[in-house]
């Protein structure tokens, strides 16, 4: 495989990462959807965000970005923050703002084009 494909995979998965992020952040918010869908697309999310890690640290030579390394651990700091308030049943107000910096950091990316 060559270096342009590599790249279009990772960034796929990178977008797709994020889309599962930003639908279980939407679902946690809906009055309407049970928490229980919520934790499910954030488990395809956290799933999908895995898979990144571990292409990203395997082909390092040809991925290395820092912008990947701002998105993945905001991308954690997020997952976390909304696994803790159902754990906690807390407000999601830091999972909003968490997500906005992980939105942020995925929109001025190379990732959202």
């Amino acid at each position: 495989m060559n270096p342009l494909e590599l790249v279009d995979i990772f960034k796929k998965h990178v977008r797709l990462s994020f889309y599962d992020a930003r639908d279980a952040h939407a679902c946690i918010f809906d009055k309407k959807c049970p928490v229980e869908i919520a934790l499910a697309y954030l488990n395809k999310a956290i799933s999908e965000h895995c898979s990144c890690d571990s292409l990203y640290y395997a082909q390092y030579d040809s991925l290395g970005r820092d912008e990947y390394e701002a998105f993945s651990h905001q991308f954690d700091v997020f997952a976390n923050e909304l696994l803790t308030n159902v754990r906690k049943n807390r407000s999601h107000q830091w999972t909003d703002i968490e997500f906005q910096r992980l939105k942020e950091i995925y929109d001025n990316s190379v990732f959202s084009s």
